[in-house]
C-alpha cells in the first residue's frame, strides 16, 4: 500500500499537464554508490509556473554494511518556466509517497551561486544523482553552495537559464535515513504558491535506499 508523508494541507487548485526536461541540461554527477538506475518516457502532471527539470524514472541505492544509513536524492532542479504568469513562486512543503517507509526523510534546498561566486578547492559545485550521506557532507566529500529548509523559499531562476552550468541554480535535495529493511518512496509532491493561488507539482521519481525487505535486480550487486 502507498501511503503519503508530509504535512500538507488540501490543495484546492491543481490540475495537470505534462512536465517536460529542460533541453540541453547536462547534470554531472559523480563518486555515486548507486545501483541501478532506470527512466522512462512518461512525464509527470503539473499545473504552474514551476518546472523541477526531470522527467520520471527510479534511482536506486545499495546498502553499505552498515545500517540504518543516510542516502541523499538530488538532480532536481528547481525553476520558473519562462511562459507562466509573473509572480513570486513561494515553497510550502514537499510530500513523500511511501511503498516502504524510512526511518525518516526531509527535503533540503541547495542554492549554487553562478561560477564566479563559487569558491576554489574541495567542494563539490555540480548537482548530485543519489549518494550516501547528508548534506552538505556526502560519502565524496563536502557540497558547495547554502543549505535551507523548503517552506517559504523562493524560486526565481528561470529554467532557460539551466543550459548554462555556469548560471546559479536551486537543487531540491531529498534526504532519507534508511533501515534495515530499505525504504521505498514512489514519488513525490512539491506543493507552492504563487500570490494567492496554490499549486501541486507531481514529480514521480521512484527513490529506493535497498535493504532485506527490497530483493530483486535494482537491490541485488551481483544480478
Amino acid at each position: 500500500m502507498t501511503k503519503r508523508l508530509g504535512t500538507a494541507g488540501p490543495i484546492s487548485r491543481a490540475r495537470g499537464a505534462v512536465l517536460k526536461s529542460v533541453a540541453g541540461l547536462v547534470l554531472a554527477v559523480a563518486f555515486c554508490a548507486c545501483a541501478d538506475q532506470e527512466e522512462s518516457d512518461l512525464g509527470t502532471l503539473e499545473e504552474g509556473p514551476l518546472s523541477a527539470s526531470t522527467v520520471s524514472g527510479l534511482k536506486a541505492v545499495y546498502a553499505p554494511k552498515h545500517t540504518p544509513y543516510s542516502v541523499t536524492f538530488g538532480s532536481f532542479l528547481l525553476c520558473r518556466k519562462s511562459s507562466q504568469p509573473h509572480g513570486d513562486i513561494v515553497l510550502d512543503g514537499v510530500d513523500y509517497n511511501t511503498v516502504l517507509s524510512p526511518i525518516a526523510i526531509r527535503s533540503v534546498l541547495r542554492t549554487v551561486p553562478a561560477d564566479a561566486q563559487r569558491v576554489p578547492g574541495d567542494l563539490w559545485w555540480s548537482p548530485i544523482g543519489n549518494v550516501l550521506g547528508e548534506p552538505p557532507r556526502l560519502a565524496f566529500g563536502r557540497l558547495g553552495g547554502e543549505f535551507a529548509d523548503v517552506g517559504g523559499q523562493v524560486v526565481r531562476s528561470d529554467c532557460a537559464d539551466l543550459k548554462d552550468p555556469e548560471n546559479e541554480y536551486i537543487e531540491l535535495q531529498n534526504v532519507m535515513r534508511v533501515g534495515a529493511g530499505g525504504a521505498d518512496v514512489d514519488g513525490f509532491t512539491i506543493r507552492y504558491h504563487v500570490n494567492d493561488d496554490e499549486f501541486a507539482l507531481n514529480v514521480p521519481w521512484q527513490m529506493i535506499g535497498c535493504g532485506r525487505r527490497l530483493p530483486g535486480r535494482l537491490c541485488s550487486p551481483g544480478d
